[in-house]
This record gives structure tokens, sequence and C-alpha cells, in this order.
């Protein structure tokens, strides 16, 4: 009964919320090294990515041959950051031009480093729901 009990809760907030589930999270990260070299504070405005974003990116990375399908995780890593970073835009023309990148992969490869790429994709992955603290068990 306890487990009726709890889904119907779960149900009835769902069901009885004036809230809508649409703003993804947010959150700004400093890159010390580039605050450094610019003389301030220089920070990325990062973000959630939803569903579909996701899914996108998993099919632009999956490469399919006769029998296997391999995914290039380096390509998932870079879309993530692109599309996870909000502020600066890596899509902005103006910046990759300024800094002679082609791509948007081009110019995070430029930015940054291959550790401050790996935090912000972490960080990037939290606020998308792939933290530990993303669910919470119950204990009977």
């Amino acid at each position: 009964m306890a487990a009726t009990n709890k889904a119907k809760n779960a149900l009835s907030l769902l069901l009885n919320s004036k809230m809508e589930i649409v703003d993804l999270p947010k959150k700004s990260i400093e890159i010390p090294r580039l605050s450094q070299a610019f003389g301030e504070k220089m920070t990325f405005t990062i973000r959630a990515l939803n569903n579909k974003e996701f899914k996108n990116i998993q099919d632009l990375a999956i490469k399919f041959d006769k029998k296997d399908a391999d995914i290039d995780t380096n390509l998932v890593q870079s879309m993530i950051l692109i599309e996870g970073i909000v502020e600066p835009s890596l899509k902005d023309k103006e910046l990759r031009d300024k800094f002679g990148a082609a791509t948007p992969i081009d110019l995070l490869e430029k930015l940054l480093l291959p550790g401050e790429i790996l935090h912000l994709y972490n960080q990037i992955s939290e606020l998308s729901g792939f933290g530990d603290d993303s669910i919470v068990q119950i204990k009977n």
C-alpha cells in the first residue's frame, strides 16, 4: 500500500502543479586561467541540455559500419559544450573570426585547455541530470 500512496502522491503533485517545467538549469563558471590572461573575471554561463538536444548530439556522433556502431565521444563532448555554453556563444561568427576559428569546435579548442573542456563538460552533464545527486533513493 505504501508504494501506491507514494505513486498517487507523485501523480497528484504533477497533476495539481501550476509550475511549468520549461526553464533549464543554468550557472556561471569561472575559468581562472582566462581570468588571469584577461586581467578580469572570465565566466562562462552554462545550461542543461534538454532531451531533444542530447538525442540529436548522440545521433550526430554515432557512426555505423557493416556490423557495429561506434560513438565518437570527442564529438559528443564538443557538441555538448557548444550547446551547453550559452555565454559566450561558441557559435558566434564574430568571436570565431577574432580567434581564427572556422567552426565552434575549433574555437572551443583554441580557447580552452583539455582539463577545462572536461570540467565544463562535467558541469553541463550534472545540470542535465547526470550527476549523482540527480535522484535520491528512498529506503522503505
